[in-house]
């Protein structure tokens, strides 16, 4: 198995986890083997994806969107290249294992934010998996359905008036006369009624109860700890019987989640599904005598962290990924999403950011390079600046790109006018994460989110 960081370019397989095992598995894989997206989907594997984005735009992306590639350097040396996924998976006769260069405890700050959640709770993956029996992602999406399930649990379980058929000495509804008929005479204390009453989904139940059960079995007996409560109401309630597409399916559609108190249930129900749905494939594997992988998108988390924290820190900003439909009805027609939009509650000031999952180091165009900053990424935010520059009734005040930083921004080296107009602000900036250290937690998270948010409040409220 080839073990590596998300993220790498063009990196010497000798350098990664295990450079000897992975050299060895290199020579089992073909010449210049390179994994899309596509080519992973398309091999039966998982993929898990928050969602939020254009549909069609993500289809269209697949055959370009990096997994992994194999290659060999200048001097012949066997070389790796991974984009922004983590998880496990195999391609051919080759196994990768694609792990966060940013470590757990960022990777959990991520995914608190995903889930609500804004506080650290302490809820690693590396420590509630069982070492070695899990890949990452499957841990993340486990963790997941785990915070997911405990919140949403503190309103009790989807509940619906269902007809419930009793044959009690009491009358309890209306009389079930077909019933009465056929099973109550000569009478013998007992009467057959109908009544309707609230009762959880015996669906919902079996497929929450399903998904906890393969989470015990593959490695999370200490993840399941923190909802032991919740285990427990489940094991008494599920009906023993087998769970299907169709029981996921009804559970899905239970006229239940349409109350929205219930409504954070959909969330833990999809990721349930997913969790049943692998577990399954994995049980019985179809074409390939291995088991299919399970890849998450970082970049997409690494956004809906971003995006959360700025929503939670500015109130009076209604934030969104919208997407701005442009040149309707000539064939050149395209979607626009930036990955964050804010409009403050006046209507007319505007501020667009596109996030970029990569580290930044703030190294400016030189010799053998561009630096930090890609030319496609500067254009593709200079476009969404330019919409809203130019948008009637809008007053745009701030733009720029956000990334995990390496070290504290310098603002005068970040921070700048955009295209000379001094009313508007241009900026490369972001959250600072400290380089990854195994065994060690990321104590600065919330200084760190301050600081960003308080350079951010700057542009956006001065004088705030």
């Amino acid at each position: 198995m080839i073990r590596v960081e998300d993220n790498c370019q063009r990196r010497a397989l000798s350098e990664a986890a295990d450079g000897a095992a992975a050299l060895k598995a290199c020579k089992a894989a073909p010449a210049g083997l390179t994994v899309t997206l596509e080519a992973y989907l398309a091999a039966g594997n998982g993929l898990f994806s928050f969602g939020g984005k254009d549909a069609a735009e993500s289809r269209r992306k697949r055959d370009e969107e990096l997994v992994v590639a194999l290659g060999a350097s200048a001097d012949a040396e066997a070389t790796i290249q991974t984009g922004n996924y983590v998880g496990r998976f195999s391609f051919g006769k080759v196994a990768f294992d694609i792990g966060s260069r940013f470590g757990d405890a960022f990777m959990q700050r991520m995914l608190n934010f995903a889930n609500d959640i804004f506080i650290d709770d302490g809820f690693s993956p590396g420590a509630r998996i069982e070492a070695g029996t899990m890949d990452y992602a499957r841990a993340l999406l486990y963790m997941m359905f785990v915070q997911a399930l405990e919140k949403a649990f503190l309103l009790g379980l989807p509940k619906a008036y269902r007809s419930v058929a009793r044959h009690d000495p009491v009358v309890r509804g209306r009389i079930d006369v077909a019933r009465l008929v056929r099973d109550d005479i000569p009478f013998l204390g007992k009467v057959s009624t109908v009544a309707r009453e609230q009762q959880a989904s015996v669906a919902i139940v079996d497929v929450l109860a399903k998904a906890i059960s393969v989470i015990d079995r593959n490695g999370g007996k200490r993840m399941l700890g923190r909802i032991a409560h919740v285990r427990a109401d489940l094991a008494g309630r599920r009906s023993g019987r087998p769970v299907t597409r169709a029981t996921v399916a009804a559970a899905q559609s239970d006229k239940s989640l349409g109350n929205p108190i219930f409504a954070p249930y959909r969330r833990v129900l999809e990721l349930a599904a997913m969790i049943v749905r692998l577990d399954a494939a994995r049980q019985h594997p179809t074409g390939s005598s291995s088991a299919p992988g399970f890849l998450l998108n970082v970049a997409e988390l690494f956004e809906i962290y971003v995006r959360k924290l700025l929503a939670r820190s500015f109130p009076a900003w209604r934030v969104s990924s919208p997407a701005i439909f442009l040149h309707a009805g000539r064939f050149y027609e395209r979607n626009i999403i930036p990955d964050i939009v804010m409009e403050h509650e006046d209507g007319v000031r505007v501020a667009v950011f596109d996030t970029k999952y990569k580290r930044m180091h703030f190294q400016g165009r030189g010799r053998h390079g561009a630096g930090d900053v890609d030319r496609e990424d500067y254009f593709q935010i200079s476009t969404y600046m330019s919409h809203y520059r130019l948008h009637p009734g809008k007053r745009l005040v701030a733009g720029g790109l956000l990334y995990p930083l390496g070290a504290a921004p310098a603002q005068p080296l970040c921070h700048d006018s955009w295209m000379a107009d001094a009313e508007i602000a241009f900026v490369v900036d972001g959250i600072v994460v400290p380089p990854r250290q195994d065994g060690e937690d990321f104590p600065d998270a919330v200084a760190a989110e301050r600081a960003f948010v308080e350079r951010i409040a700057a542009l956006l409220e001065p004088g705030r």
